[in-house]
């Protein structure tokens, strides 16, 4: 029987903070790419209710900034953690400029 290598890998959650606010919540394996990613899709003019909100207040001019809320050694344990807060925010303040993800069917 061959075994797989098992690679480790590290998840974080991260949070992005508008006036000391939190309004997106996400979780990635690549912190650094996230960053460009977000940033890459906000100045392109993606329609998703987070760079819609960021481009009004905001405008174009700033850089979106990740602040890492926690880091977890399987998806699953950061996954679980970014819906927390998401529902946390749903069910409590809706300060979140995102929409709670679909589970599946």
């Amino acid at each position: 029987m061959i075994k797989k290598k098992q690679t480790k890998y590290t998840f974080y959650v991260y949070s992005i903070l508008y006036r000391n606010k939190m309004i997106y919540v996400g979780h990635t394996n690549d912190i650094v790419i996230r960053q460009k990613q977000h940033n890459y899709l906000y100045k392109k003019g993606n329609n998703k209710p987070l760079y819609n909100y960021l481009r009004q207040v905001v405008g174009f001019d700033q850089k979106i900034e990740l602040i890492v809320i926690g880091v977890y050694e399987s998806r699953v344990e950061a996954k679980r953690r970014e819906m927390f807060i998401i529902l946390t925010d749903y069910f409590d303040k809706k300060k979140l400029k995102q929409k709670v993800p679909s589970i599946g069917r």
